[in-house]
C-alpha cells in the first residue's frame, strides 16, 4: 500500500514523480507568474530539470537502500527516535497546510470553464480524489499517474506550437517580448536573481526529499537511479510546454483588464492557460484540457496523502503510540488518516480560493518555510556519515525559526530568507558534528 511491494517499474517510477510535481498550479499560479515576468518566469521553469538532473544523483540509491515504508522511518536509527517524531508532525502540518493550493488551483480553471460556484467544486473534486487515493494505494496512484501523463503530454502539445504560430514562432515571440529583467515585484513579493538561486537549491533538495517513495518503491538500486534520470530528462520540456504558451499570451493581451473573460476574476493572471484554451480550441479539446488538470492534480494530491499516511500510520501510530501494531493495522490507519487529510485539504482550499495573495504566492510561502529546514537535514543524514545523531533535531529547530523570524519578523524577501536558513543549519550541523564536539 506504501511502498507498492517494491515492484513498480522504474519508467512508471519516473512518470508518477513527474507526474507528482505537476497540479493545475502549473497552469495557474505559475503561468500567471510566466505571464506577470516574462522571460524570467522561463528562466523560473529552467531551474526544475536542472534541479532534478542534479538532485537524483545525491540520494537516489541511498533511498532505496534505506528498505523502508515512509520518508521519515530511517530518521530513527540515523539519528533517534525523538527526531524521527518531531519530523512526523513538522511534515504532516506542512502538508496539511499546503495541499489545498493546489486542489484551488484546478477547481479555479473547472469552475471558470464550466460557470459552475467555486466552493461547491472544491468539495466534489476533493472527495472524488481522496476516495480513490484511499482504495488503491501507491498502485493506484504509479499506474493513474501513467494515464494522466498522456492526457497533459497530448494537450501541451497541441497547446505550445499553437501559441506560437499566433505570435509569429519563436522569432516572433522573441522580438515581442521585453529583454530579461531580475528584477520583478508580483502581488506584493520581491522575486529576484536570489531568487532563482535560492530555489534552484531549494529544489535540489527537495528532489531528494519528495521523491523518496518513488525510489524506494522500484526494485534495485540501479531502478531508483533511472527514476530519478528519466524524471529529470522529462522535465527538460517544461520551459517549453509551460512556460512558452504564458509569454505568449503577454503579446496578444497585453492587458487583461480589457478582455471580459478575466474581468471576472480577483486574479485573472492565474487563468491565463485557460483563456488560451477557451480562445483557441474546440469544445472537444476544452473537456480533454479540463481531464488534464484534474488529472496532473489527482496525481499529485493522491501521492502526497500517501506519503502523509505512510507517515502517520508508520512513524505517528506504530512508531509512538502502539509500538507491536501489526501491518493490517497500520494499513486500517493509513486509511482512516487519507480521510482525513483530504477532508482538511479541501477546508483549507476553500479558504485559499479567496485569498489576495494569489496561488503562486501562496506556494512560494509554504515551500519557503517548511521544506528547506525539513530537506538539509534529512538529505544531509543520507549522504554524510558524521553528522552527530542530535544535528538533524538541531538543525531543523533553528532553521525552522529562523525561517520564519526571517519571513515574518524582518520582512526578507524570499531569496535572502532561504539563503539565512541554510546557512543557519549548516552552523548547526558544524556545531553538532562530533569532529567538532
Amino acid at each position: 500500500y506504501f511502498a507498492g511491494g517494491n515492484l513498480i517499474p522504474w519508467w512508471v517510477g519516473g512518470i508518477s514523480l513527474y507526474m507528482s510535481s505537476f497540479t493545475a498550479w502549473t497552469f495557474t499560479g505559475a503561468a500567471g507568474f510566466v505571464y506577470h515576468t516574462g522571460w524570467f518566469g522561463v528562466l523560473y521553469f529552467i531551474s526544475w530539470p536542472v534541479s532534478y538532473l542534479l538532485g537524483y544523483r545525491l540520494t537516489a540509491s541511498r533511498w532505496r537502500r534505506s528498505r523502508v515504508l515512509s520518508p521519515v522511518e530511517y530518521v530513527s536509527t540515523r539519528y533517534n527516535l525523538t527526531t524521527q517524531q518531531v519530523l512526523s508532525y513538522v511534515l504532516v502540518t506542512s502538508g496539511l497546510l499546503s495541499r489545498g493550493i493546489t486542489l484551488t488551483a484546478v477547481c479555479k480553471i473547472i469552475a471558470a470553464a464550466t460557470n459552475l460556484p467555486l466552493n461547491y467544486m472544491i468539495i466534489f473534486v476533493g472527495v472524488v480524489i481522496l476516495l480513490y487515493t484511499m482504495h488503491g494505494g501507491l498502485w493506484a496512484v504509479s499506474v493513474t499517474d501513467v494515464v494522466q501523463f498522456i492526457f497533459l503530454f497530448v494537450i501541451t502539445l497541441i497547446i505550445t506550437p499553437m501559441t506560437l504560430h499566433e505570435v509569429g514562432g519563436l522569432q516572433g515571440l522573441a522580438a515581442k517580448i521585453p529583454t530579461i529583467s531580475f528584477e520583478h515585484d508580483y502581488a506584493g513579493f520581491k522575486y529576484d536573481l536570489h531568487y532563482l538561486l535560492a530555489f534552484t537549491l531549494v529544489n535540489i533538495l527537495n528532489v531528494n526529499w519528495s521523491a523518496a517513495q518513488r525510489y524506494y518503491s522500484v526494485i534495485d538500486e540501479k531502478a531508483a537511479k533511472r527514476v530519478g534520470l528519466s524524471c529529470g530528462l522529462l522535465f527538460l520540456t517544461v520551459p517549453i510546454l509551460f512556460g512558452l504558451p504564458p509569454l505568449a499570451a503577454r503579446v496578444f493581451w497585453p492587458e487583461l483588464t480589457q478582455i471580459a473573460f478575466f474581468t471576472q476574476h480577483a486574479r485573472p493572471e492565474d487563468l491565463i492557460y485557460l483563456g488560451i484554451v477557451l480562445k483557441w480550441l474546440p469544445n472537444g479539446l476544452i473537456g480533454f484540457f479540463l481531464a488534464a488538470m484534474f488529472a496532473a492534480t489527482m496525481s499529485t494530491l493522491s501521492g502526497a496523502y500517501n506519503v502523509d499516511a505512510s507517515i502517520i500510520a508508520r512513524d505517528i501510530y506504530k512508531g509512538l503510540l502502539k509500538p507491536q501494531a501489526s501491518d493490517q493495522q497500520m494499513l486500517r490507519v493509513g486509511k482512516y488518516a487519507t480521510v482525513a487529510l483530504g477532508l482538511v485539504t479541501i477546508a483549507t482550499a476553500l479558504i485559499y480560493a479567496y485569498s489576495s495573495l494569489g496561488i503562486f504566492n501562496l506556494m512560494v510561502i509554504f515551500v519557503s518555510l517548511f521544506h528547506v529546514p525539513v530537506a538539509v537535514p534529512m538529505v544531509f543524514g543520507l549522504v554524510f556519515k558524521k553528522s552527530s545523531r542530535w544535528s538533524a533535531m538541531a538543525a531543523m529547530g533553528l532553521g525552522l525559526f529562523t525561517s520564519f523570524f526571517l519571513r515574518f519578523g524582518l520582512g526578507w524577501s524570499v531569496g535572502p530568507q532561504v539563503y539565512g536558513t541554510l546557512r543557519s543549519e549548516e552552523h548547526t550541523s558544524e556545531l553538532q558534528s562530533p569532529n567538532t564536539i
